[in-house]
């Protein structure tokens, strides 16, 4: 841990030597286009069908990216104009959301979960002029609240069945199908070949991305402003502390499930793209039956979902007999005396390896036989659950951090895992703890402000560029962020 000391002696921590190198200065469309001059990956993302999955090559990303975005501008919508999506986790989402930054438009994620009333706030409040749905049924949800929201004049569905009839719209909304919207890209594109080019020579590392709205405890949600740098360099300085994670087409493979309105999943996302990693969409409700299917080597996660994992686990113990009971119970017990600090040796390597033959082995089946990295955020993981993964070959990286801070504070690394702590601060940033022990956090991840909301920015930004977090925490002695309240 290295410490310096401000004009106040406050104590700022920051990474250690050696746990990654913060990447700053690049665009989220740079990261594409750094992947493909990099790789070649045939299935770097995969749409759920069904039966199996729809793979779509990097270099095909890029072209439906590069169409929506001119086909976008090709509609009227000028850059810096705001776009609205409620859409489902998924490639459609990702084409979109590529498109609107590469034209220069920013996009305004709203989680499927929320009430109608927030939904036309949302909508509203960020002066969205489009929005995207992901298919009709989706748009039945808020096509009803359109005629609260003026400003919005079209409205793109990502698929849309030609048998159904589309809800209604006020006067003045055009609706149009996302492959109309490409076709006005690629007219785009014949007409002037460079167009591309020119929109990628105007985008700035320090241009407005995404405003996503927050779910405060009480009055309306705050847009947080995120800008493509705040993004990047979060996601890149992170993958960049993942020893042991190889890059390009066939090495890690990623099954993605969390929702990509949460910045948590979309940091991931540009860089499993940036890495070359090929990711699979799922659902919380398949992901049991797709992790057998897709096998992979790395996944977020929130603990709620491993605390799923970890219950079963102890229920089936109860339903077995006799000795396969009691071998359970032993390497259960084993693997809850487990200490991520340090390795086992002499006898205790020994039943540890034992326990990983007749128990382990069918605990990492449970989540596809393969799994490497699972990233944990989004609330405090039991130190035991860690520890007990961690014993059966299955590591979880615990982290720390939140929307206004794009999303990573600090982290646990390979080989720097301490259960029941959220690791060392990722490369690049500051992190200190007030006199009343709040969290504090300073540097490129920190998001420009609130969109609307000045005083309150302020607020949650002091003068000197700390973002104070309202959680409350310690540092090990070794340096590891310990949330405590």
């Amino acid at each position: 841990m290295h410490r310096a000391l401000t004009m106040t002696d406050r104590i700022i921590h920051t990474a250690p030597p050696g746990t990654g190198d913060a990447v700053l200065g690049k665009t989220l469309p740079a990261l594409m286009y750094d992947a493909c001059a990099r790789y070649t990956n045939p299935s770097a993302l995969n749409q759920p069908t069904g039966d199996g999955w729809q793979p779509c090559s990097l270099d095909a990303f890029r072209q439906q990216s590069e169409e929506t975005a001119l086909g976008l501008l090709e509609l009227g919508l000028q850059p810096g104009q705001h776009v609205a999506f409620f859409m489902d986790s998924d490639v459609h989402f990702c084409v979109a959301d590529m498109g609107c930054l590469l034209a220069g438009l920013v996009d305004v994620p709203i989680y499927l979960s929320s009430a109608p009333d927030a939904i036309a706030y949302v909508i509203e409040h960020s002066e969205a002029r489009a929005l995207f749905v992901s298919n009709l049924e989706r748009l039945a949800q808020v096509a009803g609240l359109l005629p609260r929201t003026p400003g919005v004049q079209h409205v793109i569905v990502a698929e849309m069945d030609d048998t159904a009839a589309p809800p209604p719209l006020p006067a003045g909304v055009a609706l149009h199908r996302l492959g109309e919207v490409r076709a006005r890209g690629r007219a785009r594109l014949r007409q002037a070949p460079d167009a591309v080019e020119r929109l990628r020579a105007r985008i700035s590392p320090h241009d407005l991305a995404t405003i996503i709205y927050t779910s405060g405890t009480t009055g309306q949600p705050k847009g947080v402003m995120l800008t493509h740098e705040n993004i990047s360099y979060n996601a890149m300085t992170s993958f960049s502390g993942l020893t042991g994670y190889v890059h390009g087409p066939g090495n890690e493979v990623a099954i993605s499930f969390l929702p990509m309105t949460h910045i948590f999943a979309r940091a991931l996302h540009y860089g499993f793209v940036a890495v070359g990693t090929s990711v699979y969409f799922s659902t919380p409700n398949d992901l049991v039956d797709d992790l057998q299917q897709v096998r992979p080597t790395a996944f977020a996660t929130v603990p709620r979902v491993l605390e799923k994992v970890y219950s079963r686990i102890q229920e089936r113990l109860t339903d077995l007999k006799g000795f396969r009971r009691g071998v359970g119970e032993w390497a259960l017990r084993l693997a809850q005396a487990y200490d991520l600090s340090r390795a086992p040796s002499g006898l205790d390597r020994l039943r540890y390896a034992v326990a990983d033959r007749l128990v382990y082995a069918k605990w990492r089946q449970a989540l596809g036989g393969r799994v490497r990295f699972v990233i944990c955020g989004g609330a405090a993981l039991n130190a035991e659950l860690a520890n007990v993964f961690g014993a059966a070959g299955v590591p979880v990286y615990q982290g720390y951090g939140l929307t206004e801070t794009s999303p990573v504070i600090t982290y646990n690394r390979p080989g720097r895992n301490r259960a029941g702590t959220v690791g060392e601060p990722l490369p690049g940033l500051e992190v200190a703890i007030a006199e009343d022990g709040e969290i504090l956090t300073r540097g490129p991840h920190v998001m420009q402000g609130y969109f609307k909301e000045d005083e309150k920015t302020r607020e949650a930004i002091d003068a000197e560029g700390w973002f104070h977090t309202g959680d409350i925490g310690e540092f090990t002695d070794e340096g590891f962020l310990r949330i405590t309240d």
